[in-house]
């Protein structure tokens, strides 16, 4: 704990984005709780919870106040004065002829740079809602998100909203929270995303795992509609990560890391790594050692989101959901 005190100290003084701040403070409140600082420990715990959008945040949130209900920042107002001068911007009507003529693809970096028009006035919301009214939802999350690295936080228009399934043949699929929260996170909500792997649509369904789920889920199979039919997508992913939640008996953690990595990596992972649920091991140490950074990193993302969306669907205070509790959740 002495050794991981000084890192974690060092870590917490070199970095400035919210994820990186949070885990900083998070690992020295868990290093002082070893050290049997409860004084430090909690103060470290503080700190980091400050940063409720975070995985580290929510999860020092839990340690300190496991019952309590939680709020986000209200998003920024913007006055209308200023409203009127940035929508009748020539670059803002180019961005609407852009969209008209399908060529919204182009309006990435005219966004990129309305968004700094006059940050303290508010260009980067309304180049966010600019983005979400020609429904480059994508577009959006990448201006909030470079917001937010600067703490500015516009959660309306950095969780996008869209509407999912609530049973696919006879099978009930989780909320909707958790469904945008893997959307967010594979696609941002682009529907024609292709990955370099070969992933496809808004929930990046290999079309080999498409193909499968089609059948389970009694559902005609088409590659060509991964890609241009939203709905046929969210139902082909929803379907597959209900069935493993299931498989996983509501381990949200493997369910997860398995919708971005496989089954067959988790199973592995669960021997080397010991298992959560026989209590060999606590879920938090077992997400760190997931071998693969980029599925670490998803596992803590997607569930970061959920709880977000979950307070953004609510419209008011609530619990924060502990994914680390061993029942199906759903």
């Amino acid at each position: 704990p002495l050794i991981a005190k000084d890192h974690f100290h060092n870590f917490f003084n070199n970095v400035s984005y919210p994820i990186s701040t949070s885990r900083g403070a998070f690992w020295l409140g868990r290093t002082y709780e070893k050290l049997g600082d409860r004084a430090q420990s909690n103060k470290w715990y503080q700190e980091a919870s400050k940063y409720l959008t975070t995985y580290y945040g929510q999860l020092a949130f839990l340690k300190l106040n496991p019952n309590e209900k939680f709020t986000l920042n209200k998003d920024m107002l913007v006055d209308n004065k200023y409203r009127y001068i940035f929508f009748n911007k020539e670059l803002v009507k180019i961005v609407y002829l852009l969209n008209e003529l399908k060529k919204d693809k182009y309006t990435k970096f005219i966004l990129r740079h309305l968004a700094n028009d006059n940050i303290n006035k508010g260009s980067e919301v309304l180049t966010a809602e600019l983005a979400t009214n020609i429904e480059r939802y994508d577009f959006a999350i990448q201006v909030s998100k470079i917001a937010s690295y600067k703490k500015r936080f516009h959660n309306k228009f950095n969780y996008p909203i869209i509407s999912t399934p609530k049973t696919i043949n006879g099978r009930k699929i989780p909320e909707s929270a958790l469904i945008l929260s893997i959307i967010r996170q594979e696609s941002e909500f682009d529907l024609s995303a292709n990955s370099h792997a070969g992933a496809k649509g808004l929930m990046q369904l290999m079309p080999y795992t498409a193909k499968l789920v089609s059948k389970q889920a009694k559902l005609p199979y088409s590659k060509s509609r991964l890609t241009t039919d939203p709905e046929y997508n969210i139902n082909l992913g929803s379907h597959y990560i209900a069935g493993l939640i299931l498989q996983y008996d509501g381990a949200y953690p493997f369910a997860v890391a398995a919708y971005n990595a496989g089954p067959n990596r988790v199973k592995y992972w669960k021997k080397i790594n010991k298992n959560p649920q026989k209590k060999q091991i606590d879920y938090i140490d077992w997400v760190e050692l997931i071998k693969f950074r980029e599925t670490r990193n998803y596992v803590q993302r997607v569930l970061e989101n959920y709880n977000v969306y979950r307070y953004i669907l609510e419209k008011k205070p609530i619990p924060m959901k502990d994914f680390f509790k061993d029942h199906p959740l759903f």
